[in-house]
């Protein structure tokens, strides 16, 4: 499956899942939602240390951390994309380059119902 059919699974299924609580929740959702979608579908070994050229999308590290703002988001940029996790479970994914830089792509809410502002 091309690299622009898994994202769009992935985003897919991160959206449909059940709502979480907490910034650490919603990261390990992506995460595992994200892991899960290129097992089944890359064709590429999982192997973190070849994220810059084996074809396969990675959550981000947490030395891709970029801020922290009073412990209500966390926000990590990955190669295309800034991802937002905030206190109350929500994510928000958004285009980082190019022409749809600002480009929101997905904007779960949180447990409460909520999106980041």
């Amino acid at each position: 499956m091309e690299r622009s059919e898994r994202f769009q699974l992935f985003l897919d299924e991160l959206m449909s899942a059940t709502a979480v609580a907490s910034i650490e929740e919603a990261k390990l959702l992506l995460e595992q939602t994200l892991v899960r979608i290129e097992n089944e579908h890359s064709g590429v070994p999982d192997n973190p240390d070849g994220w810059q050229n084996d074809g396969r999308m990675y959550p981000p590290k947490e030395d891709r951390r970029r801020s922290i703002s009073n412990e209500v988001v966390a926000v990590y940029d990955s190669r295309g994309h800034r991802i937002s996790f905030g206190h109350n479970g929500s994510i928000r994914i958004e285009i980082r380059r190019g022409l749809g830089k600002g480009t929101i792509v997905l904007d779960k809410p949180g447990q409460d119902g909520k999106t980041l502002p």
